[in-house]
């Protein structure tokens, strides 16, 4: 990378050319991070903390899914300086042929390699660039990505294998073998909480928040709000056992939502008391209405490097794909005539009331990341050029669900009597199924072996059905009455 950012690599005592074996001792050094800040390896471990280094490459795919294992993350976030302040993580870029850009996600014109995606999005760690390759050279760095451990005021260095962030915790506090012997006092009552932006075709949804343990103590009670303009609409108990680095899913009742107000999730008495940190205890997220789409739609799919492995399609409510397209032309090592491009299709919307999802696949399995355009992704665009959908793609791995990207509506007619006889909405759902129906139904619900999970009976028009219970999935929903038996696929997000 370029060495104009990052400056100010200074050895300490070692030679460039020191063979970094488990239980040597560290060499030391002073660099730079991308942020401005400079770190010097023996203030840490002089000051009793332990520091975990990681020399990687942008360009380097067993790299980028150590990095979205999220381990080094997790280990900064409940030992770092924020937290109880044991560990330090430190992140180097270690090939000097890519750009400092590809850090960020972008190649250009000097990079060797394609950058696997945005390195620094979401990192709560120091980010170091080896600009000239000194970094690499004086820890001995053969391959990327190279893990060491090196313990507070010994300076013992030890190489660990894409370490878990349990297995980074309990080599540290080890007292035999490559072992540091230090207790991590870490902190107490740590919840963090997160919460996916909430997508609908339908303003009724339950809304899912994720509750991860970063304190050293089980989290064995807690109390999950559900605040709309910062007014408490909804209420979730936790009990139970959740130790260090687990995390539960907790699923607030059905609501209506509505796209113009704010919303979040607090965790809230955590073990009776408040939380260690209650700026990460709470998570915002947004509404997000789906377009409504008639006629014919123009979809433009904005091509990465490597064509040959993007497809997509988008389904209706019962899962049948109305639209499709890919893989397209291109080499098996990149470029072709489709690499870095816009394919362009249209499809029509069917005339009836539906919610839809659009799938974006990779073969590869690191998703639509590998380019040289300032956006890639899907683009849908009704007949007057409006925008129903833009979703950027990214590294998703091998595939992307966006669910509730867009409804229809059916025009007033037969059509619309013939759906007012049955319907089930909104499919995909994250729990609550409403009816449209002229008669009383029976509603059994199947997983895909055939077992029973679900029943209710006598299911009026305008009536609802709660699934939140179940886990995601697809299961078959069977509705009888007494004029009607309908068979429809369901997905629970």
């Amino acid at each position: 990378m370029k060495k104009t950012l990052l400056l100010g690599l200074l050895l300490a005592g070692f030679g460039a050319n020191a063979q970094l074996t488990s239980g040597t001792i560290a060499p030391d050094f002073t660099a730079t991070d991308i942020n401005g800040v400079e770190h010097h390896l023996y203030d840490y471990i002089n000051a009793g903390k332990t520091v975990i280094i990681d020399v990687s490459a942008t360009w380097c795919s067993p790299c980028w899914g150590y990095h979205n294992t999220h381990a080094l993350e997790d280990a900064a976030m409940a030992y770092g300086p924020e937290a109880s302040n044991e560990v330090i993580v430190l992140w180097i870029e270690g090939d000097p042929g890519t750009s400092v850009e590809s850090l960020y996600g972008t190649n250009t014109a000097s990079d060797v390699s394609t950058t696997q995606g945005n390195w620094v999005e979401g990192t709560n760690y120091p980010i170091i660039d080896d600009g000239d390759g000194s970094l690499g050279s004086l820890l001995d760095i053969a391959y990327f990505p190279t893990v060491y451990k090196i313990c507070g005021t010994t300076g013992v260095l030890t190489e660990l294998t894409q370490p878990t962030v349990s297995a980074i915790r309990n080599s540290i506090q080890s007292t035999s073998g490559t072992g540091c012997g230090t207790t991590l006092q870490g902190v107490q009552n740590y919840p963090v909480a997160t919460v996916s932006d909430l997508r609908l075709c339908d303003s009724n949804a339950t809304v899912k928040a994720k509750m991860k343990n970063y304190g050293k103590n089980a989290i064995t009670s807690a109390t999950l709000v559900l605040e709309e303009d910062g007014v408490v609409v909804a209420t979730k108990s936790y009990t139970g056992n959740l130790t260090q680095f687990s995390q539960s899913v907790q699923t607030f009742p059905s609501y209506d939502f509505d796209a113009s107000k704010t919303y979040n999730v607090r965790v809230t008495d955590v073990n009776a008391t408040t939380p260690f940190s209650t700026e990460l205890a709470e998570a915002d997220f947004d509404v997000i209405v789906a377009q409504q789409a008639t006629g014919e739609v123009t979809v433009n799919v904005y091509t990465d490097n490597y064509p040959t492995e993007i497809s997509w399609s988008i389904e209706d409510g019962t899962g049948s794909i109305i639209a499709s397209g890919g893989p397209y032309v291109g080499s098996a090592n990149g470029g072709g005539a489709d690499a870095n491009t816009v394919k362009t299709s249209t499809f029509t919307v069917p005339d009836t009331t539906d919610c839809y999802t659009v799938n974006l696949y990779d073969a590869y399995g690191d998703g639509w990341s590998l380019t040289t355009q300032d956006f890639n992704g899907i683009e849908l665009l009704d007949a007057n050029g409006g925008t129903i959908l833009q979703q950027e793609a990214g590294n998703f791995g091998t595939s992307m669900i966006v669910l509730s990207a867009f409804k229809s509506e059916a025009a007033a007619g037969v059509g619309q009597n013939e759906l007012n006889k049955f319907a089930i909405y909104p499919n995909p759902t994250t729990g609550v199924l409403n009816f449209t129906t002229q008669e009383a139904v029976n509603v059994t619900i199947t997983d895909l072996t055939g077992k029973t999970v679900f029943t209710a009976q006598g299911v009026q028009n305008g009536g609802s059905i709660n699934l939140s219970n179940l886990q995601t999935g697809v299961y078959v929903a069977q509705v009888k009455g007494a004029t009607t038996s309908q068979t429809q696929k369901i997905i629970i997000k």
